[in-house]
């Protein structure tokens, strides 16, 4: 056998590409940079790429009871919001049953401010595997695939 070769998710071409600045109020850049250091998922980044993620995300953004914030199954397109932080508000995640129809059992709640989700999808690149749904009126923080990556 030869040497192994490199494996990927998705095609890529090497692009020109700037990231998205979105301005904050100092609150609201400090609670999201609250959230983004108590993850996981950003603890190994440098000052510099920390920075740029904290004002590549976009909002808060309101979501109103009953809507569908992530849909099981769906796939996130490059610039679709994929990873959530949660700002304000109540969101239950509903994972559907092999066979079943409608949304599923309800598993989990964020109910938290920065509480996140919506990670599976982008550090896999696969569809979404469940539904959350806002069961009040939530204020979100989101990035999309493409930023995130």
């Amino acid at each position: 056998r030869g040497p192994r070769k490199s494996v990927s998710a998705e095609p890529s071409e090497a692009q020109e590409w700037t990231p998205p600045v979105h301005p904050k109020t100092p609150e609201h850049r400090g609670q999201l940079e609250a959230a983004l250091r108590r993850s996981f998922l950003f603890s190994s980044l440098d000052s510099a790429a920390f920075e740029t993620l904290l004002t590549a995300f976009v909002g808060p953004h309101d979501s109103a009871t009953g809507d569908e914030v992530i849909v099981e199954g769906d796939v996130v397109s490059a610039d679709a919001p994929g990873l959530f932080v949660l700002h304000s508000g109540t969101l239950d995640v509903h994972k559907r049953q092999p066979g079943a129809a409608g949304r599923g059992p309800k598993v989990f709640t964020y109910d938290t401010p920065g509480q996140f989700f919506g990670e599976l999808a982008l550090l896999y690149n696969c569809p979404r595997a469940a539904t959350v749904v806002a069961t009040s009126d939530c204020r979100l923080w989101s990035i999309d695939r493409l930023t995130f990556n």
